[in-house]
């Protein structure tokens, strides 16, 4: 049975466990300083959440509160992105956009980026240090931390990667591994764990919850019981099942969408195993970078474990990460290709070195367990300098440069000027090509036939529009657009003869049109995916509105359910608990 932190380890004193806090607080705002001196790095996935924060927010001041379809995505055609990307991280991003923006627009979305990845790193180190401190002394803890904050994974995923929600989950991995490793697994707890990691980053989630299904394998083994296996698939359940109302929708609706884009050549786990190489320039070079963090952090981590062995201690844990060190390091070799193809949903990963923000959590606990009390005189100064040194290269070497569209400003504009950007691949509608969708084309044309304007086979991805390409098409008629919201649009049309409305909007199953107060489910369909619709002679009304498909109310529900439950199995335990103390 794994020993319960209260009883093995000290606390410390007040004034040292803010002192630990101090070090953590002073190493996450350190790593963070380039991003203050040099603005936000416009790493690899920032458009995309940057995007996401300042249409979130510009629907919230439109009485959005949670959004479904982003505008900008297609060139203005838009998008389910936030039917299908968890919540929680363009949320917080759009509440800190939002807040620092009342010291003006650039001010705010500037800060945003830089306060959502200090927010990531301090938590996933105040995280790792409530882990070690677990098994090892609290000071031994917080030079683990300080040190994890600063390991070159961390900062490859906040400034080369950006990719802020993967970051942002780091510390509920951390936290699922400390409530995974106490005496006794509390369900509501780990529930909302998961519940948080599928909310947070669903990557992450699936990590999440194989990394607790490994660890209640290692303890039924050790334990000799079934018990833990049967309350960490109920805490997997009950999170999975919370989280409901994000869920469902994605996963019923992925039927509608190209999903399987997201798993295209250069994204899938058999071209990033180990050094592997492709013959991607691009892909082979951060592929590099990933595989040199592997090996580095999973050498400290079986160094510190041997090490900390010698010293006779905590052997069932040391035990417990060695084997999951073992594993994780297993999947990034071409060996383990068949695990990838065997295990549910593990290919959407697609990157094995994802499981490095688990390999980095416990080479810091093996780190914090390896050092010995009394040399923490000689430890502290050289885990300073490592720390130090580690921010500075991985910042410098990890920062990218914005160019002037990726910039504040220049995103700012394009966001304003309703001219929008490139859709993502794996949301657009099945049957479409987003690469067809021509750039800076009206609301609404209204054209001869439906098939009208479709760019040539030769123009390239996403061309511009041309004025005149429509003058052959075009339709004697006039329109006026009386609506034009998210999640709402309202068209009039005067035609003198019958033709086609075609709208600048992508076609998907939650959008309930109507033309002249009767509901149309039988549009005409165009390879670029825009709604067409065959309007008559004279006048006509569309009316096109967002609606909650039934599978938005099953997840709710679910969300629901599964709440009151965990409130029920809450108070029972804590029932439980009391009666046991009182006894």
């Amino acid at each position: 049975m794994f020993a319960d932190n209260s009883a093995a380890i000290r606390r410390p004193a007040a004034t040292t466990s803010t002192l630990h806090w101090l070090l953590l607080f002073l190493a996450s705002t350190a790593a963070v300083l380039p991003l203050v001196l040099r603005g936000p790095s416009c790493g690899h996935d920032f458009d995309f959440h940057l995007l996401s924060w300042i249409e979130t927010a510009a629907d919230w001041r439109q009485g959005l509160v949670y959004p479904h379809w982003l505008v900008s995505a297609n060139y203005g055609a838009g998008e389910p992105r936030f039917v299908f990307y968890p919540p929680l991280s363009w949320f917080l991003g759009a509440v800190l956009g939002t807040l620092a923006g009342l010291l003006g627009p650039h001010i705010g979305w500037t800060a945003a980026p830089i306060l959502l990845t200090w927010i990531a790193l301090f938590a996933a180190g105040c995280a790792v240090y409530g882990l070690a401190r677990d098994f090892a002394s609290s000071n031994s803890a917080a030079i683990a931390a300080c040190l994890f904050i600063a390991n070159p994974y961390l900062l490859f995923v906040a400034y080369e990667r950006t990719a802020y929600a993967e970051l942002l989950s780091t510390a509920l991995i951390a936290l699922l591994l400390r409530f995974a490793l106490r005496t006794r697994m509390a369900i509501v707890p780990l529930a909302l764990i998961v519940a948080g990691l599928w909310l947070m980053n669903a990557p992450a989630a699936v990590m999440g919850c194989y990394t607790l299904a490994f660890l209640a394998l290692l303890r039924v083994l050790f334990e000799r019981s079934a018990m833990p296996a049967w309350r960490a698939g109920l805490s997997c359940v009950a999170g999975t099942s919370l989280a409901g109302f994000y869920l469902v929708p994605a996963a019923y609706e992925q039927r509608w969408v190209q999903i399987e884009r997201a798993v295209s050549e250069g994204m899938r786990v058999q071209d990033s195993f180990l050094f592997e190489h492709t013959g991607q320039l691009y892909h082979d070079q951060v592929l590099h970078i990933a595989s040199t963090i592997t090996l580095m952090l999973a050498s400290i981590g079986f160094v510190a474990i041997v090490a900390a062995w010698r010293k006779q201690q905590q052997r069932r844990i040391l035990v417990t990460l060695t084997t999951l060190l073992a594993a994780l390091l297993f999947l990034q070799l071409r060996v383990s290709d068949i695990a990838w193809r065997m295990l549910p949903r593990l290919q959407f990963l697609q990157f094995p070195w994802r499981w490095l923000v688990v390999i980095s959590i416990v080479a810091a606990v093996a780190v914090a367990l390896a050092l010995a009390r009394e040399k923490l005189l000689v430890a502290a100064p050289v885990a300073a300098i490592v720390v130090a040194g580690s921010l500075w290269i991985c910042t410098h070497r990890f920062y990218q440069q914005c160019d002037v569209d990726d910039s504040i400003d220049g995103q700012l504009s394009i966001f304003h000027s309703g001219a929008g950007v490139e859709g993502t691949d794996e949301y657009t509608a099945r049957g479409a090509d987003n690469s067809e969708v021509l750039q800076d084309i009206p609301q609404v044309r209204v054209l001869t036939n439906a098939d009208a304007e479709l760019p040539a086979a030769n123009a390239g991805d996403n061309p511009e529009w041309i004025s005149d390409w429509a003058f052959p098409t075009t339709a004697k008629a006039t329109f006026k657009v009386t609506a034009w919201q998210p999640q709402h649009r309202s068209i009039q049309i005067d035609a003198a003869a019958p033709a086609f409305a075609v709208l600048t909007l992508m076609d998907y199953p939650a959008w309930q049109v109507t033309l002249n107060g009767r509901l149309d489910t039988d549009h005409g369909h165009r390879e670029d995916g825009l709604i067409a619709l065959a309007v008559p002679a004279g006048r006509s009304t569309i009316d096109v509105r967002w609606k909650n498909t039934p599978d938005i109310d099953w997840g709710r529900l679910l969300t629901a359910l599964a709440a009151v439950l965990l409130l029920i199995n809450g108070i029972a335990s804590s029932r439980q608990r009391r009666g046991d103390s009182d006894a």
